[in-house]
């Protein structure tokens, strides 16, 4: 008989995990298989993209550490990378459980110990950061291993390390998580749970970047290899003082004798010691939080009918009926964490990137653009500013699913006295300010990278916005005629959405397609700005003519 915490655990597991394949019925469709397919093949690829990344990386440090007897460090930057890796994963994990509190209160009523249901969902933590940390140290070793020539045992020792690893982090965290989520109501709101949660993961996926690019960038410069492989450095500093990544170096670099082994115990004692004394002592806290989850932060709060009162004003203040409309979309948008984030937050998250890899490998871009800007003299440096301010504006993707995300609400909408114009031009009027935003971040981009002249910038902003606005009017029309109006996460609304990917991809192309026109034409320096600018115009013109008529008939037939 199972022991109840592990049963538990098993079921997060297998909720958490399960993969939902095609029956040997289903295959026989033409559709589902080439569906099928492809999406497995999507997923190679994508392993294999993260893998080479990895691969890549401590072969050049092993071949550039080798000469000086050095290559041991390639060992000990695995060990301290997959610590912090597992640590940034168990906090946001655990953090993330908190907001299916309400869920998980159900089985409070079931013969489960507080005991049991923290070391349940510990598990399932420790079971899916433990993936990404093994990651990282396996690549490492194995080409440490293969070219060194190491025995056996290094790998028996690095696997088993790669195992152990994770528990201490996911201790750590929930010996973190646990007394805020009990100190203060703030913490008991799924919504500030998951924008914490989102925005943790942005800024450690943007730190990674950096780290990434910077350590490809250090390589290659003897002097800056000099000071990675010095004692003092972070890397080394910090991957001595966390105990784990320590031992985990240790294991591994002294596989060869009994210290490698002593190491590896050292760390499973190190963690299972910490998981075990935070189920021992947290386990009713974390029941308690549980039960306390989700409690109102604004119950002595009371709105003011007179308007006198700040609730008072903002819920029952009267506004014109459009600015109302456009209120209400930015706010659901914003309200929904995964919405913004993978939304309107793109506008700004893609800078940052580029911002990273710029400052990451800027004496290699600077040489690189010295080289290329002679080729885009002339229109090209009001082009490229556009090419960019219109990929930004058209990425939010928030025109494109903007009626799938309002499936469940189609019923209480229709019901309210506005018009179906008003209504979709709301939705578009929402997508044009993010569009506008795009279009400022990318125009400047570009203008900061080619020196470009005021004159050029405005027609490149201009550009641009015939862009975003073309693909704002043609994304609402795409979503107003085929909308994922059935759904149960509200994140199928924008991430399993069809739409979306046709409007991203088709603006892509578009972009791909007019760089290339500009290349093989020979047009004097604006010619291309009239040229792009009367194509762009044309579909404008033609929605404005008719998607009105045609939003009002499917507004009357839209059920959720």
């Amino acid at each position: 008989m199972k022991l109840r915490a592990v049963s538990l655990a098993v079921l997060y597991i297998k909720s958490s995990f399960s993969i939902s394949l095609p029956k040997r019925e289903e295959l026989k469709k033409p559709k589902t298989l080439a569906k099928t397919i492809a999406i497995g093949i999507g997923i190679v690829f994508l392993i294999a993209d993260f893998s080479l990344i990895f691969v890549m990386m401590n072969l050049t440090m092993y071949d550039n550490l080798k000469p000086a007897g050095l290559q041991g460090l390639i060992l000990l930057n695995a060990a301290t990378t997959a610590s912090v890796l597992v640590f940034i994963l168990a906090f946001m994990m655990a953090l993330s459980m908190f907001s299916m509190a309400g869920i998980e209160s159900g089985f409070l009523v079931l013969p489960f110990t507080p005991r049991d249901l923290l070391a349940a969902k510990m598990a399932l933590v420790y079971v899916t950061e433990a993936v990404a940390g093994a990651f990282v140290l396996i690549v490492a070793m194995v080409i440490y291993g293969i070219r060194e020539g190491s025995p056996l045992m290094f790998y028996l020792n690095g696997l088993l390390t790669a195992l152990v690893l994770p528990l201490l982090p996911t201790a750590l965290s929930y010996l973190i998580l646990i007394p805020l989520m009990k100190a203060s109501k703030v913490f008991r709101s799924r919504t500030f749970i998951l924008y914490v949660g989102g925005f943790i993961g942005m800024a450690f996926a943007l730190g990674f970047n950096l780290y990434i690019q910077s350590s490809l960038a250090k390589m290659s410069d003897p002097t800056q290899l000099a000071l990675f492989a010095n004692p003092d450095s972070f890397i080394s500093r910090f991957g001595r003082s966390w105990i784990p990544s320590w031992l985990a170096w240790k294991a591994l670099s002294g596989a060869s004798g009994i210290s490698g082994f002593l190491a590896v115990m050292g760390n499973a004692a190190l963690g299972l010691g910490g998981c075990a004394a935070v189920v021992g002592l947290l386990g009713k806290p974390y029941i308690q939080s549980l039960q306390a989850f989700s409690e109102s932060t604004f119950s002595g709060k009371k709105f003011s009918m007179s308007g006198k009162g700040r609730f008072g004003r903002r819920f029952f203040e009267k506004r014109p009926a459009m600015f109302s409309l456009l209120a209400r979309e930015v706010t659901l948008m914003n309200r929904e964490p995964m919405y913004l984030i993978n939304g309107p937050f793109v506008v700004i998250l893609m800078p940052l990137l580029m911002v990273i890899v710029f400052l990451a490998q800027r004496s290699v871009l600077e040489e690189a653009m010295a080289g290329v800007r002679p080729f885009l003299a002339g229109p090209g440096t009001y082009l490229l500013p556009a090419a960019m301010g219109a990929f930004l504006g058209s990425s939010t993707s928030i025109a494109c699913t903007s009626v799938s995300r309002d499936a469940k609400a189609l019923p209480w909408v229709k019901s309210l006295p506005i018009t179906p114009l008003a209504y979709f031009s709301a939705k578009l009027l929402h997508a044009e300010l993010f569009s506008i935003l795009g279009t400022v971040v990318g125009c400047a981009a570009g203008a900061f990278l080619l020196a470009t002249s005021i004159v050029d910038v405005l027609v490149a902003a201009i550009l641009s916005l015939l862009f975003g606005t073309a693909f704002n009017m043609g994304g609402l029309l795409l979503d107003t005629a085929f909308p994922r109006l059935r759904w149960d996460n509200p994140i199928a609304a924008m991430k399993q959405n069809v739409n979306a990917v046709v409007a991203i991809l088709g603006a892509m192309g578009l972009i791909a397609g007019m760089a290339g026109l500009s290349l093989w034409l020979k047009l004097p320096r604006y010619g291309y700005a009239l040229l792009y600018g009367a194509i762009l115009a044309l579909p404008i013109a033609a929605w404005l003519r008719l998607y009105p008529a045609f939003a009002e008939k499917r507004y009357g037939k839209m059920e959720a």
